[in-house]
């Protein structure tokens, strides 16, 4: 027994590194704790957030009225488009439809008073090629654009892809993006 009390004595900071790797152990465990419980509150704020967009659509279908119990097969229908929605690959449109908008503005910044606008879908005068909107889900054939006004500048850019939920996405000089969804 002496040569025990003797190593104590000789490490008297073995219990205080027994007892500090313990509080260590505990921490982790209660920072793991937090981000997995905020990863699951997280979660469930986008499921909320799906189920708000089902029953704003529901809404708007169905004149602003809450549906009924008998309604509740048509309601998992509108669920499931939601859910269905193909928001990457709307963002290869987006940003094709950005730079458009960008160049109409660039385009419109430099014309002198004699000088005329673009016509509708003329690429080529706002400076791309034929192929600078060849992506994965879109198609040069798929954008088009109109410029309608100078002064003030007032135009439209469209992309529409059918196999794409929503199937149409339009932008204006305000920045304002309107979706169509066409049923299949």
């Amino acid at each position: 027994m002496s040569n025990r009390n003797e190593k104590q004595k000789r490490n008297p900071l073995s219990s205080v590194k027994i007892l500090l790797s313990a509080l260590a152990v505990l921490a982790l465990f209660y920072v793991l704790l937090a981000v997995l419980h905020r990863r699951i509150r997280s979660h469930s704020r986008t499921n909320l957030s799906g189920l708000e967009k089902a029953m704003q659509i529901y809404g708007s279908d169905s004149d602003r009225k809450l549906p009924r119990a008998e309604d509740a097969s048509e309601l998992k229908w509108e669920v499931e488009e939601i859910e269905q929605n193909s928001t990457a690959e709307w963002s290869e449109g987006k940003a094709f439809m950005k730079t458009i908008a960008v160049a109409i503005r660039a385009y419109a910044a430099n014309l002198t008073l004699n000088s005329q606008l673009p016509a509708d879908n003329d690429f080529e005068a706002l400076g791309f090629m034929k192929y600078d909107f060849l992506g994965k889900y879109f198609k040069p054939d798929m954008l088009s654009f109109s410029v309608s006004s100078r002064r003030p500048l007032k135009f439209t850019i469209t992309a529409t892809n059918n196999d794409l939920t929503p199937t149409k996405v339009t932008l204006n000089q305000n920045g304002n993006w309107i979706e169509t969804r066409i049923r299949k």
